[in-house]
């Protein structure tokens, strides 16, 4: 086995890890979503608010790819907000669109 032939294995290898490191968060996040809360009993809150507070999988990816293939470059991570402003915006530019061909007949409600 050369090198090269080496290095893809392990790189498959651990991102193979990282997937089943990922199954495992997801196995978490819904555990503790049924048992796992803060607060009053009577108002009860998630101990965590995103899946990625407990792995983010993303990042995982994106460490293994660097470090193995040198031309890689990390996707760049967009806020939560940032992503639902352009998916805001994407839509009411499509309502806008839709406006102007009379596909809809009253704005609003």
């Amino acid at each position: 086995m050369t090198i090269a032939e080496y290095e893809i294995r392990m790189e498959a290898y651990k991102l193979k890890q990282a997937e089943k490191m990922n199954e495992i968060a997801q196995q978490a996040w819904f555990i503790q979503m049924v048992k796992s809360t803060t607060g009053s009993a009577s108002h009860p809150k998630p101990r965590f608010k995103r899946i990625t507070d407990l792995f983010d999988y993303q990042s995982a990816i994106d460490d293994i790819r660097a470090s193995f293939e040198p031309n890689y470059h990390q996707k760049a991570s967009t806020s939560l907000a940032e992503e639902r402003a352009r998916i805001f915006a994407k839509r009411q530019a499509e309502f806008e669109q839709y406006w102007e061909q009379g596909l809809i007949k009253e704005k609003g409600g």
